[in-house]
């Protein structure tokens, strides 16, 4: 933890660094036992020293020297209240270090700046030294002093994902901001826990009453960028999607700088489209009754951005973006061609998207309906750029559709500041300017679509990148405790960073709020979950996420729960499952009646006859 105030009297700036730790755990024979002289400082500290802090820019620089003859020194910028920056350690004798030297990358937020109430309050526990679990609060409406919470099991220390559990609503709840107690109902047994919170942490203990023990428990602070589970009204959210979005440019895409130039070389320009023979991927999309009627180009388009470390004298930094756009042979409507910015998964490309026979086959469905597809390549980074995370996917993911490795956006001699999904949004957002600047296009906005790791992007380009009207993600709303404990792939995580310090998948969400989303999922997909019903953890997440639309605009967020596997579906095609059109939407999306747990496991429907055209239409008129 590091703190710094400033002297009133000479202006300057003083601060210390400590490694501070948990007080001693109290004995928990019963709630009253925990209170705030349970939890005591502790750990050493050292004073910081050359504090340059600039609070027009947010740059913030320090150095901490322990004794030890090693110094070590800090820089970064402070963005809303969230650091970003990178630190060296060199002999206490040593220069200031250059910029090549800062190799080690930190984060860290402002709890001053952020917690300007006691809720919303998230907390990852390790219960028992073997549960790994995710406590959430929130007052039960904003002008409450009710509070409302859920707590889920992701997995435990020896059986891992197997350990699932599904999600209880907390009762009873009493938080004072240090001291917290609440139950929960697990099946007909009521839990009891009660914990004190000291700055990131929590201690606390569990009381099963089938066991008759107390079970301790310890945490720390989680999703501290959080939407919470309550609406906000209207300039309160806005405020905090605005402030939101600030910080996590700043910390997955380097404050998403703004292209200095970008040049578009077409490969080739208003050739066929992908032609196919035997469709035999799937799709339900009714293809057969929907020719071709588009023309197809392909492009890469050269984006330059300023090198955060350079001068003036320095090199721009280049990155290549690869992209497919189809064009209606039919005339344009009056306001021109609607608009779809769609992203492959795993294994896929712009070209994948684009094939009528391949698994992301859904550009090539709406370019057959009228639209303007501008297909992006979606890929991983070279091994020498994420190595710590993963070590698969060593050739990118569709290298003989030209969808290789995507090296980092870094400047010359350093490892990059972004992260790897940071760049793949900021590609997708390069993919919009490209389209909005074709001829005879609607210019009002555009909706991006993906599935699986595509799905991830459209997620997080919607969420941050307001010229998005709506998105339909497949495949891709995972509590990001499902994902981490879980068997998904790892390049959804942070690489100098926790992604569920800061957030999680329906903060994402509510990001996009109020604008339309719908997210489909499998009622068969074990993508993520290990649970008999795999899809109830996506049933947890879309009711906080809704929290974000509230009840007047809950109907923007459509949670398609259809009855296949990981797979992209329009609900189009009479011949399918249904045998009628229409998507189907999951019914029961919250607690209700004696539905304390049972509503996240309840597959039953309701059917809508609207396709996913259907709806998309709704969103470009």
């Amino acid at each position: 933890m590091i703190v710094i105030s400033q002297n009133a009297s000479t202006g300057s700036y003083e601060g210390y660094g400590t490694n501070a730790t948990p007080g001693p755990r109290a004995s928990p024979l019963s709630a009253r036992d925990y209170s705030t002289s349970d939890a005591t400082p502790g750990g050493p500290v050292t004073p910081l020293s050359a504090i340059d802090w600039n609070d027009t820019t947010g740059w913030l620089s320090f150095e901490l020297d322990d004794g030890s003859g090693t110094t070590q020194w800090y820089r970064g910028r402070v963005v809303q209240g969230v650091f970003v920056g990178r630190s060296a350690s060199v002999p206490s004798d040593a220069a200031l270090p250059v910029a090549t030297q800062f190799t080690t990358h930190v984060t860290g937020w402002n709890a001053t700046r952020l917690d300007t109430d006691i809720v919303p309050r998230v907390w990852e526990l390790l219960v028992g030294d073997q549960r790994r679990a995710r406590l959430r609060i929130d007052r039960s409406d904003a002008d409450s002093t009710a509070f409302v919470g859920t707590i889920k099991v992701y997995a435990t220390v020896d059986g891992g994902w197997a350990g699932e559990e599904v999600e209880y609503d907390l009762e009873h709840i009493a938080w004072d901001g240090t001291n917290l107690s609440f139950s929960a109902l697990h099946d007909t047994s009521e839990w009891q826990y009660s914990a004190v919170a000291r700055g990131r942490s929590i201690e606390g203990a569990e009381l099963d009453p089938n066991v008759g023990d107390y079970t301790p428990f310890a945490g720390s602070r989680a999703e501290v960028l959080t939407h919470g589970l309550t609406p906000r009204d209207a300039t309160d959210h806005g405020d905090w999607a605005s402030a939101t979005r600030a910080r996590l440019e700043h910390l997955i895409m380097a404050d998403n700088p703004r292209p200095l130039s970008s040049t578009s070389e077409y490969v080739s320009q208003n050739g066929p489209p992908v032609v196919a023979g035997e469709i035999t991927n799937g799709r339900d999309d009714d293809p057969s009754s929907h020719p071709q009627a588009y023309t197809l180009s392909e492009a890469n388009v050269t984006v330059q951005i300023e090198d955060p470390y350079g001068d003036c004298s320095t090199a721009p930094i280049a990155r290549r973006v690869h992209v497919f756009a189809s064009r209606p042979t039919s005339p344009p409507p009056p306001n021109g061609y609607p608009v779809i910015v769609a992203v492959n998964g795993h294994y896929g490309s712009a070209y994948d998207v684009m094939d009528p026979n391949g698994w992301y086959w859904y550009g090539d469905a709406f370019a057959r309906r009228g639209y303007v597809v501008v297909a992006v390549d979606i890929s991983h980074r070279p091994l020498e750029d994420r190595s710590a995370l993963y070590l698969d996917m060593t050739t990118g993911d569709d290298p003989a559709n030209n969808n290789g490795s995507h090296p980092a956006i870094a400047s010359p001699g350093m490892d990059s500041d972004w992260e790897e999904g940071g760049e793949r949004v900021w590609d997708a957002m390069r993919g919009i300017d490209f389209a909005l600047a074709l001829p005879d296009v609607d210019r009002r906005g555009v909706v991006v679509m993906g599935h699986s790791l595509g799905g991830e992007v459209a997620t997080v380009l919607a969420a941050l990148d307001t010229r998005v009207v709506g998105a339909v993600v497949a495949g891709y709303s995972p509590d990001s405790g499902d994902q981490l404990y879980g068997t998904a792939h790892s390049c959804w995580r942070w690489q100098h960073g926790d992604i569920r310090e800061y957030v999680d998948t329906s903060d994402y969400h509510a990001l996009v709020a109020p604008r339309p989303i719908v997210v489909e999922t499998g009622l068969v997909d074990g993508s993520y979950s290990t649970l008999a019903t795999p899809f109830a953890g996506d049933k947890q997440v879309l009711r906080r996420s809704r929290a974000a639309y509230g009840r007047a605009e809950s109907w923007r967020i459509i949670h398609y729960l259809h009855a296949d596997g990981h797979a992209f579906h329009t609900a189009a095609d009479p011949t399918g499952s249904t045998g009628f059109l229409g998507i189907e939407v999951a019914r029961d999306i919250a607690p209700h009646g004696g539905l304390t747990v049972g509503w996240q496991l309840d597959a039953i429907t309701a059917h809508r006859r609207m396709t996913i055209f259907d709806i998309v239409t709704t969103w470009v008129q």
